[in-house]
């Protein structure tokens, strides 16, 4: 940069600084660098829905979008790089006839706020990528103290968190400052849902996130092959059967976590619903909750460090065998047994036999392995075994 390029810059860096500092207003630092720059500027939410521009008078606006809308591939690319991007970046795909520099405007913390767009009316020079991060900085400061974008940046810095968060590069006094500047509170109920294409097709996901933005709420954010969203409204209740009409319209699959309490705790709640929703296409099921295999998960931890079978009680082993060898089907009723509480009425009902019935296979589970009255204890570790062996074995009959 030549010295007459440094003093430019410098100079552009007292008006913008001197524009944020004394007006706090958006529209007013946005003009400055217009006048400065002398290319038309648009701030856009991380959506990319517009909150205000400057010197795009005269020009239309269909001249300020990516005129890409029947190439979705193309526009996932360019979302995708812009995401990555630590330097402003000039799209080179778009077929507008103003190319646009885009740049994330953030806080500490790296909480992202909105996105800048300036566009091609005249080529780029050398020193446009200096004064267009010297605007980003002035729009944050103005940004940081203004209610302008509170409507929707605690939706933006979930974003940021989650992403964060799952990789572990927040601390948790960081989190919990970003968190007291959003108004986000310390304890809420929160769920992480993360949803995949069923054939990983992933240039529609942009779309399906807005569309999941506007019907669900909460923030998401693409990684790999997936959508993974943070939820700070349980759907648990009246939203469940929604969320699988949703899914299904979209030939998705979800799996969604437990419901947890602290954000500091999510990386561990997304690798439930990661787990949840690798069951789902094995299962080929819609949408799975966590509930609905957390055993397994369980199990799959244990054996990474041993056998699996090795954590069984020995007397379910016994009944197992027994089954396998007589085609008999005491494992399934004990299961049930366990199930009802050990209530010998309620399991004949479930399993459409007489009374007698279960009273005679509970008689000859206890001549088998010397199961007789069963405790909290036993309960627990009797179900836990059960799941194991249909994990691992699968049913004695089809062995």
């Amino acid at each position: 940069m030549t010295d007459n390029e440094k003093a430019f810059v410098n100079d552009a860096a007292r008006q913008l600084l001197h524009a944020a500092a004394h007006s706090m207003d958006v529209q007013h630092v946005l003009d400055t660098a217009h006048s400065i720059l002398k290319l038309p500027i648009v701030l856009n939410d991380t959506f990319f829905s517009k909150i205000t521009s400057s010197g795009t008078e005269g020009i239309e606006p269909k001249d300020l979008r990516r005129n890409d809308d029947d190439d979705v591939p193309s526009r996932r690319r360019w979302m995708q790089s812009m995401q990555k991007a630590t330097e402003p970046l000039i799209d080179s795909e778009g077929k507008s006839p103003y190319r646009v520099m885009c740049y994330d405007v953030r806080v500490q913390n790296n909480i992202e706020l909105a996105k800048l767009s300036i566009y091609e009316t005249r080529p780029f020079n050398s020193t446009d990528s200096q004064i267009l991060k010297l605007l980003a900085s002035s729009l944050a400061c103005v940004l940081y103290h203004s209610d302008l974008l509170k409507c929707n940046s605690p939706n933006q810095a979930l974003s940021d968190m989650l992403r964060s968060l799952i990789n572990r590069e927040i601390k948790v006094e960081e989190l919990r400052c970003s968190m007291q500047y959003f108004d986000i509170p310390e304890e809420s109920p929160w769920e992480i849902l993360i949803m995949q294409d069923i054939e990983e097709n992933t240039s529609n996901y942009p779309s399906i996130q807005m569309y999941f933005f506007n019907t669900f709420g909460g923030a998401s954010i693409v990684m790999e092959n997936s959508i993974v969203c943070l939820l700070n409204e349980p759907l648990r209740n009246s939203k469940l059967k929604s969320l699988k009409y949703f899914l299904k319209c979209h030939s998705m699959q979800g799996g969604l976590s437990r419901t947890f309490y602290r954000l500091e705790q999510l990386r561990d709640y997304y690798l439930q619903a990661f787990f949840v929703l690798q069951r789902c296409r094995m299962e080929d099921e819609i949408l799975l909750l966590y509930e609905n295999c957390f055993m397994e998960d369980i199990i799959q931890n244990c054996s990474s460090a041993r056998d699996p079978i090795s954590f069984c009680r020995p007397e379910i082993l016994k009944i197992w065998e027994y089954d396998k060898k007589y085609n008999t089907q005491l494992i399934s009723t004990l299961e049930i047994y366990c199930q009802c509480m050990c209530n010998m009425a309620e399991t004949a009902r479930v399993c459409f036999l007489h009374y007698n019935s279960i009273k005679y296979r509970l008689r000859l589970i206890k001549e088998i392995s010397g199961i007789d009255k069963i405790n909290s204890k036993d309960l627990f570790e009797f179900m836990f075994s059960l799941a194991v062996l249909r994990q691992e074995w699968g049913d004695p009959a089809d062995n």
